[in-house]
């Protein structure tokens, strides 16, 4: 799918989610910049100052979408301070999505480290330390330089605040929006 016109189906989607003025967006599997082109994520930050980062990054810049990965760091956060959390969620993938966020080369290559388990000659795991980052992730995949992951959330949909919708029906909506420079 033409990735403009993606992007144009994700904005419906939202405006057909209900209605209210202090909730707040949770895109999995969707990148933040079809949303909001003006905030980068810095995972690394909301990971070591989830509080300071969600203040600072989130309330403050009055934000109504927020990525997964921000979401899974900062839940306890985003659940006190928001009456309803609705997770758009591209249901085109099963278990595992793309990680649409940037990390600094360091910490990709521990998540990739970390994820691979390497053996030492002894037979023994190697573990390396993640810290929050880790903990959101159940397992992490590099496929042609991008990262591929299955996300650690279980129990997830079974907070009362949390309303999950599937970007696409069963049956694949139709889609609404016409790129006319394609129609002929």
């Amino acid at each position: 799918m033409n990735e403009n016109l993606f992007a144009k189906y994700v904005r419906e989607k939202i405006k057909n989610l209900p209605a209210a003025e202090k909730n707040i967006v949770v895109l999995k599997g969707i990148p933040l910049n079809f949303v909001d082109k003006n905030f980068n994520v810095n995972i690394e930050s909301a990971a070591e100052k989830p509080a300071q980062y969600f203040f600072m990054n989130i309330v403050m810049n009055n934000r109504q979408f927020i990525t997964y990965e921000e979401f899974l760091l900062m839940k306890s956060f985003i659940l006190d301070e928001y009456p309803a959390v609705y997770i758009l969620k591209n249901n085109l993938y099963a278990e595992q999505y793309p990680i649409e966020i940037d990390f600094c080369a360091a910490t990709k290559n521990k998540l990739l480290e970390h994820y691979e388990e390497p053996e030492t000659e002894n037979g023994e795991v190697v573990e390396v330390p993640l810290g929050n980052i880790g903990e959101i992730f159940m397992g992490i995949k590099a496929y042609q330089n991008i990262l591929i992951g299955v996300y650690n959330d279980e129990g997830i949909e079974d907070e009362v605040k949390v309303q999950t919708y599937n970007l696409f029906s069963p049956a694949l909506d139709k889609l609404n929006v016409i790129d006319e420079g394609n129609v002929k």
